[in-house]
């Protein structure tokens, strides 16, 4: 169920669905804008021995706009990632994480020296991507509710203009593939 916010508020609005019977790459997502009808960006798998992720600003020519490689780890869920900057055009590195949360999800970005906190407090709720340091919400993941036959689809709303979106979709990803990994989701 997605929650609207007074419109002045809500800077972006993004319907992000799994691509339906894609069994060779499972891990690949659409993303269209709040009209659910004009593909945005893609999310897709790289074939490589580590899992690697490419998000597509799709335009007139398709632009990598970031990409996510999985670290091996023993117990953690780890990843590297690098996001194209647009205000000063340069490619920044960052890393993503999981940590233990009983009945929750709990990740955290550290990009561009700033920390974004992932947290889902429960089944039913939103997942919010966090300020670290100010404690401010800066975008709202939900996923819709399941129906037979039907792709996966989340409701992405963007409040904060201080990171690329490129960023939510890392924590995106991130987010739901290792949940899927760790039987949650």
């Amino acid at each position: 169920m997605f929650i609207f916010v007074n419109e002045s508020s809500a800077n972006r609005r993004y319907f992000i669905k799994t691509n339906l019977f894609i069994t060779h790459n499972a891990n690949k997502f659409s993303i269209y804008d709040s009209s659910e009808t004009n593909l945005l960006y893609r999310i897709k798998s790289l074939y490589s021995w580590t899992q690697k992720l490419q998000i597509i600003k799709q335009s007139s020519e398709e632009e990598v706009v970031g990409e996510l490689k999985w670290k091996f780890t023993l117990g953690q869920q780890k990843a590297n990632f690098t996001v194209h900057d647009p205000d000063s055009n340069q490619w920044i590195n960052g890393n993503i994480q999981k940590k233990f949360c009983f009945l929750c999800g709990k990740y955290f970005i550290r990009w561009n020296e700033q920390d974004i906190r992932i947290e889902k407090k429960g089944i039913l709720s939103a997942t919010l991507f966090i300020d670290d340091k100010r404690n401010q919400t800066l975008a709202r993941l939900e996923k819709r509710p399941f129906a037979l036959f039907k792709t996966t689809e989340y409701d992405l709303e963007i409040i904060s203009n201080d990171f690329p979106d490129a960023i939510y979709f890392v924590g995106f990803a991130f987010h739901v593939l290792s949940s899927r990994r760790s039987g949650k989701g």
